[in-house]
């Protein structure tokens, strides 16, 4: 404390008493900033009694503070003037994150080992704190030793630390349990569940604060307070704890959050027996509780299911008949509206429900903003749902299964008014912006003559356990003993009388857990989610089609996770300006929502390369029209140019940079002819992928639409969904090709010509960025944010890195046209609740396994 002493030393002599005290006030609060209040009172108390009136009413009130007396008001602000150095303390923070982490795991072996003991979670969860009490003592001790943190009185004796952890963390563990308990006593409606899930635990964590701090009091281990004082105090920890929970999990990383809730839920579980035996598994529970339904009831719960993922548009002289219908009461497609674009898109669903697109089309006449861009967003949503068929086999995602079980449900409704309100309600959520919880809510609003939730007791009857104990024996000794009534209800229900389909839907459930595939508590979360969401049977029905078709892990992590509405642009934004290097918010993202829960740094790389190159865009709109205005002013160049189109302005429509030396965006694009000069290098990324193309071993050609078209079949590659395909070299000495056709015949005297005309060249433009990125990721050719990366081998590519080349060629086609076209992925993936690379991802399953997927379906 030397230099206290010598600035006190230097205060006293100081002539002016006013100037005097002041400065020793200042002293005081250094003092109490480290942490040594009791020389700070000391000061206050000789300030009081010999400073002018003014300065010693100061002095008086901090004293007063510094005794637990004071207004609640001086209290509180006192508490928050050191809140960001508290909060901040990176020896606390990791501290906190090492001790949850510790309690959790030492909790849930002891779980383990107190299987069939009374109370055994209580003693778990003393075992657990009796180790996360010296963990965040001795942590945050070790980490201010490190950090050369030491206080300059130093540290409270060591019994008396412990002790005040031991109290407070007890507190909290306490208070926390209660919580915990009265939410699961809450019925078990929507409002219920949101205030055990949203203000329980804040108040379980106050109360916990709260007894924590007198329990310290009533022990001797901290001053008592004036009863205002305290409540500021408590406040003030409330906060700082909140603010710190949230850094610490932040700078433990993604992977230790992993962890940490994996051991959470693991512990939920409880104490288990061994792996159940059919023979005693139901003993444990008693006889079988009900009888079983008749089949009949089976048979309703998956009807409408099954006609409604059931692949059908109308024949298409029904399809012009309602179109020419609903065209003459939608706005006009001249006066700028997207009517005709809409109702093409509307015919187009495949769903054979009776009536499904005229009702559709009713309710989309009566939406307040039909024909707008906005509805025709909301109608392409809808079509992609029902091409994925996400209710009859894994393709795409368990919101599409949803979604898609719910428009059914609303198109099946033979009450017009109710039909319409249930159409209005989906159409306001899907344009509101869609997640989880809104999903939730549209369950909750949405009428349903069917129950959906997983039965609470078994359905089966005896005879059908008898026939199928065996079996379910040999399968699923894995499986905790609480699920084995959910599943065999499913399969009792699922397959409808069918003994052999029974068994195969054990057999599907019982290799899913036992190949090692998936993790187990991915699998374990599924279950505990179907179990408690009011579409559980649903939740299994895609838990079963992703294990017969042994679909990607992304897809079951997915499935056992609510995601939280979190735009991947502002995600990465957020890490950028927090310092984080674009390698590290790679590591961060992948295996997150935000990469489709697909595993692949190589992923998450190209996704923050993108995100960050148009994150402009999205937050500001404009820029994209802005980028269009230059795509249409390069296109009537080419039109007033007279000549077919070639590769090099395919490059030039690529890169969209004017020449200085012509003002022109397009030129001459003979190979030849086609150096790239250093005054139009304005666009760095697409000239170093143009580049890659105009290599001497790789081939761009524009041929004959009969010839891509015969290539495309040949090879059954695109199924006439591109424009470009790519067709790397056999033999050492070949070419790589990129082949992409040639236009269409088109009258460009006419205004449908023009615009014919502008979108084929758009389409052309963005198919060649795609394949382009195919063509660099197979060879590895990746640099910038996405340098380091290994290349993905085509031969013999395995189903999750066709996702990820997919997914990778789609966000860099994204990136043009974000930044020169549109924001349509963007609008119809948040449309249907789903981050950027998860609707990409969805996409490129559907157009590569979605057959595939189908030949697994149940019937």
């Amino acid at each position: 404390m030397r230099w206290a002493a010598a600035k006190f030393r230097g205060l006293q002599g100081e002539s002016d008493a006013s100037l005097r005290a002041a400065g020793l006030i200042e002293l005081a609060r250094e003092l109490e900033e480290k942490r040594r209040p009791e020389l700070a009172a000391l000061l206050y108390s000789q300030i009081q009694t010999a400073a002018p009136a003014p300065l010693a009413a100061r002095a008086g009130g901090a004293l007063e503070l510094l005794s637990g007396g004071g207004k609640f008001s001086d209290r509180l602000e006192s508490q928050f003037r050191h809140f960001t150095e508290h909060v901040l303390d990176p020896s606390s923070l990791i501290a906190m994150g090492l001790a949850g982490g510790v309690y959790r795991w030492v909790r849930l072996a002891a779980l383990g080992r107190l299987s069939g003991v009374p109370l055994a979670r209580l003693w778990a969860s003393l075992a657990g704190l009796s180790v996360e009490v010296p963990a965040f003592a001795f942590g945050t001790r070790a980490g201010r030793i490190l950090l050369r943190q030491v206080p300059e009185g130093g540290f409270a004796p060591l019994p008396q630390e412990l002790g005040a952890a031991a109290l407070f963390l007890g507190s909290l563990k306490l208070t926390g349990a209660l919580a915990a308990s009265a939410g699961r006593r809450l019925p078990s409606d929507h409002a219920a569940a949101r205030l055990s899930a949203g203000l329980l635990p804040q108040v379980a964590l106050f109360g916990g604060i709260a007894l924590g701090h007198r329990l310290e009091i009533a022990a001797g281990l901290r001053p008592n307070r004036a009863p205002g004082a305290g409540l500021a105090e408590d406040l003030g920890t409330f906060f700082q704890l909140q603010v710190a929970g949230a850094l610490s999990r932040g700078l433990m990383g993604r992977s230790w959050r992993s962890f940490e809730a994996g051991l959470e839920l693991r512990a939920q579980q409880g104490p288990l027996p061994p792996a159940p035996r059919p023979k005693t598994a139901f003993a444990l529970a008693g006889p079988v509780p009900v009888p079983a339904p008749p089949l009949a009831v089976a048979e309703k719960l998956s009807g409408l299911s099954f006609m409604v993922g059931r692949e059908s548009t109308p024949p298409p002289t029904r399809i012009r008949e309602l179109e020419e219908k609903y065209l003459r009461v939608f706005p006009p497609t001249a006066e700028g509206y997207y009517s005709s674009e809409i109702l093409r898109a509307a015919c187009r669903i495949p769903c054979s429900l009776p009536n499904f697109h005229e009702r559709l089309l009713d309710a989309l006449f009566y939406a307040p903003n039909r024909g707008s861009k906005e509805q025709l967003y909301t109608v392409l949503a809808i079509e992609d749902v029902f091409i994925a068929n996400a209710l009859r086999r894994s393709t795409g995602s368990f919101d599409y299964a949803l979604l898609q079980l719910q428009i059914g449900s609303a198109a099946a409704e033979d009450h017009r008014p109710t039909r319409q309100q249930s159409f209005q309600k989906i159409f306001r959520t899907l344009e509101g912006g869609f997640d989880r919880r809104a999903q939730h809510d549209l369950i909750l609003r949405l009428p349903y003559d069917e129950n959906w939730a997983v039965p609470a007791q078994a359905v089966f009857p005896e005879s059908f356990w008898t026939r199928h104990r065996d079996e379910a024996t040999l399968h699923w000794d894995g499986y905790r003993h609480k699920d084995w009534e959910m599943l065999l209800n499913f399969a009792y229900l699922r397959s409808r009388g069918r003994t052999q389909l029974a068994s195969e839907i054990i057999r599907t459930f019982g290799e899913g857990r036992a190949k090692g595939f998936y993790l187990a508590v991915d699998v374990d979360a599924a279950l505990d989610y179907a179990r408690a969401h009011p579409m559980g049977s649903v939740v299994l029905q895609r838990l079963h089609d992703i294990f017969a078709m042994r679909d990607v892990p992304a897809k079951l992590a997915e499935l056992a996770t609510d995601p939280a509405p979190d735009l991947t642009h502002l995600r990465i934004e957020a890490l950028r300006r927090a310092g984080v290097p674009a390698e590290g918010i790679a590591y961060q993202l992948t295996g997150s929502e935000h990469t489709g829960y697909l595993n692949d740094l190589r992923l998450a790389r190209k996704l923050v390369s993108v995100f960050q190159d148009i994150g402009p865009h999205l937050a500001e709109p404009r820029l994209t029209e802005v980028g269009k205005a230059r795509l249409v002013e390069a296109f009537w160049e080419f039109v007033q140019r007279g000549r077919p189109l070639e590769v090099g302005d395919l490059f030039d429509f690529w890169r969209l940079v004017k020449d200085p030396r012509t003002g022109q965006y397009l030129r001459s694009s003979e190979p030849s002819r086609h150096p790239e000069p250093t005054d139009r290098q304005g666009n760095p990324l697409a000239e170093a992928q143009i580049r890659l193309l105009q290599d001497a071993s790789v081939s761009v050609e524009i041929v004959p639409m009969a010839r891509f078209q015969e290539i495309d079949r040949h090879w059954g590659l695109t199924q006439g969904r591109s424009l470009a395909l790519t067709l790397l070299a056999k033999r050492q000495g070949e070419r790589d090709r990129i082949l992409i056709p040639e236009l269409p015949p088109l009258d460009l005297g006419t205004a449908r010509g023009l615009d014919l005309a502008f979108n084929e060249i758009r389409n052309r433009v963005r198919f060649l960025v795609h394949e382009a990125e195919h063509l660099r990721h197979f060879r590895g050719h990746f640099f910038g944010d996405e340098a380091g990366s290994r290349p993905i081998q085509l031969a013999g590519i395995s189903r999750a890195d066709r996702l990820v080349s997919e997914a990778m060629a789609s966000l860099e086609e994204l990136r043009w046209r974000v930044k020169h076209s549109d924001q349509d992925y963007l609008e119809v993936s948040r449309r249907l609740g789903l981050t950027p690379v998860t609707y990409l991802r969805n996409l490129a399953d559907q157009q590569y396994f979605a057959a595939e997927n189908e030949a697994k379906a149940l019937d």
